[in-house]
């Protein structure tokens, strides 16, 4: 689909086509792997004898079961998140009617849309706009079920497994991304089957094995170069497993064929990055060019020296520095979205440091292999701290060199730090042995996984019970799309439905709306041209097209919103970088009688 992009013949029918023809061709490798997810979903019954699960674990999959219902129902509503609206659905559909791969006129976002985006190009041919939040959605479970098999990888029995999953599940951020069109979950779940399968190739020591293993080897690397090509901070996991994948090579040979591949599959997202946005890492090392309709302002693609752009440092500014226990217990204070109050590690990854205990009872001497029917240590637990080795580096390698992230950025190193944490809590159970009885570690169990559920319980109640279940409702077919506006539990949300409705009552069709501060293009039915860096109104109001009223542009309209402002500056940003005192003698030259569409919103006819 990108060499699509490439040649111009990235039309609707045509993708639909490709795809149809791919599918074909691996029609088998598609119903395998289906009959495999059926299998992993609905299990056999157990065999006679074996031991059933406890009943924590009982409860857990009931819960996992009514969350891929919550996921599906929040997926299939009507997409209102920020991000979503700005670039992952916008981009790829401006993709889609331009036809070709393109810079679009007011956002050099087209560099974070990726291989996944690409992967969900059929679906918004086929006119699914909710195409892309169920896929995520799917990759919810797929990621639920990822975590189970690392730790049954990493030798972990089955009570130490099913932690590891509630602390995944225990960590909302999954939950609430798994029900929009972003991609953070798509891209931990490709990271999980690459670390899966180096596990798995480091299992074939057998002589006979030798092909076997080189084929998963080389998998894993086309898996890593996927990942990459989704977001390159996967290239901060990549080099988290560069231990493990060079035990699974067995060779410097085969090692520097496996990254070749990788490479080859990443390579050619970030050449696209480069001659789109003249930056492969977009936006780190960004040349400094204008969005094009801007560079028509001013003549000019690159930025004069003299234009004062200290304005583009006003998202970084309303990010807080990264602090551990802000991650547990004020994600809030992390990051700019409103949901990332949600956004609350497991508290039960604060036992990390037990990892160390099991290392320990790994190296001791003795038998003390894991029981089915209750927890305890593996005989040998290396492979389960190597596991939490690999999720900490990546924390590490994302945290550390940037300091202020998102907290969504941590998300592909939690399954690990599960698994780590999980052999650290069954160490800590085998350790005290005979001390406790049977029922009492059953307890301890369930109160473990409550502990690490516990986040969860707020953004479920935040997001599917506030707002009169709205999306709940809408899935069960008893509330409209209009209804999910109007109720919908997230404030901006609900505040953008009348901000849209009123809008379309003002601008005709064929307007031309110039947003300041605001950036939800994707939720409006006209040309838009969306304020992604905060910036539009800043470099207007330094160019020609401030004195001319921005004449021959074709914008009809200006959307601002204030609020937005205000919300920046509240959080950090400099107030003076927007230069506001420009906007009352450009309001007073340029600009008809405003309108107030909605909370913090005005609308200004251009004169």
């Amino acid at each position: 689909l990108l060499a699509l992009g490439v040649a111009g013949l990235l039309r609707p029918a045509v993708v639909l086509a490709v795809t149809a023809a791919l599918g074909m061709v691996a029609w088998r490798e598609v119903a395998a792997a289906a009959r495999e997810l059926g299998a992993r979903l609905l299990p056999a019954r157990p065999a006679p004898g074996a031991v059933p699960d406890p009943p924590s674990a009982l409860v857990l999959k009931a819960l996992l079961g009514a969350l891929v219902l919550l996921v599906l129902a929040g997926a299939v509503a009507p997409p209102t998140e920020w991000d979503s609206l700005m670039y992952h659905l916008r981009i790829p559909q401006w993709l889609l009617r331009e036809g070709r791969l393109a810079t679009p006129p007011d956002s050099f976002h087209v560099a974070l849309v990726g291989g996944a985006h690409f992967a969900s190009l059929p679906l918004l041919a086929a006119g699914l706009l909710a195409g892309p939040a169920v896929m995520q959605a799917v990759a919810f479970v797929l990621v639920a079920l990822g975590t189970a098999a690392l730790a049954r990888a990493a030798g972990l029995a089955r009570a130490g497994g099913w932690l590891a999953v509630a602390m995944v599940l225990g960590t909302p951020s999954f939950l609430l991304v798994a029900i929009t069109a972003r991609v953070d979950v798509t891209l931990v779940l490709v990271l999980l089957a690459a670390h899966l399968a180096l596990l798995e190739a480091v299992r074939m020591a057998a002589p006979a094995d030798a092909a076997a293993r080189r084929g998963t080897v080389l998998a894993a690397g086309l898996l890593v170069g996927a990942a990459i090509a989704i977001k390159p901070q996967a290239g901060a996991y990549a080099i988290a497993l560069i231990p493990l994948g060079w035990r699974a090579a067995g060779g410097m040979r085969h090692a520097l064929v496996t990254a070749a591949a990788a490479a080859a599959v990443a390579l050619p997202w970030y050449v696209k990055n480069q001659l789109l946005t003249g930056a492969p890492l977009y936006p780190v090392g960004a040349p400094g060019w204008f969005e094009p309709w801007i560079a028509r302002l001013y003549g000019t693609h690159l930025r004069p020296a003299s234009v004062d752009a200290s304005i583009l440092h006003a998202l970084p500014e309303a990010r807080a520095s990264f602090k551990v226990l802000d991650a547990f217990f004020d994600p809030g204070a992390l990051t700019i979205e409103g949901e990332g109050a949600f956004y609350a590690l497991s508290p039960l990854l604060l036992a990390l440091p037990l990892v160390l205990l099991a290392w320990r009872r790994a190296s001791a001497p003795g038998d003390d292999a894991p029981r089915d029917d209750a927890p305890g240590a593996p005989r040998d637990a290396r492979p389960a701290v190597a596991v939490g080795l690999v999720g900490l580096a990546y924390a590490l390698l994302v945290v550390v060199p940037f300091g202020r992230i998102n907290l969504r950025y941590l998300m592909p190193a939690v399954p690990a730090l599960a698994v780590g944490t999980a052999a650290g809590v069954v160490a800590l159970g085998d350790l005290l042995g005979g001390r406790i009885s049977t029922g009492m570690r059953r307890a301890l169990g369930a109160v473990l996984i409550g502990v690490a559920l516990l986040p969860l319980t707020g953004a479920i109640r935040q997001r599917f019970v506030r707002g009169d279940a709205v999306l709940v409702r809408h899935a069960l077919g008893l509330a409209s799309a209009q209804e999910v506006w109007r109720r919908h539990p997230d404030g901006t949300a609900r505040d953008l439905g009348p901000t849209v409705f009123n809008t379309l009552r003002v601008v005709p069709e064929g307007g031309r709306i110039l947003m300041l501060w605001e950036a939800r293009g994707g939720a409006f039915p006209r040309e838009t041209y969306v304020d992604v860096m905060l910036s539009n109104w800043s470099y207007v109001a330094q160019s020609p097209g401030f004195g001319d009223c921005l004449k021959g542009t074709g914008i009809t309209h200006l959307l601002v919103g204030a609020g937005s402002v205000e919300y920046y500056v509240n959080r950090g940003a400099d107030p003076r970088a927007f230069l506001l005192d420009r906007f009352a003698n450009f309001r007073e030259r340029c600009l008809g009688p405003n309108v107030t569409v909605g909370p913090g919103v005005e609308l200004f006819p251009l004169r």
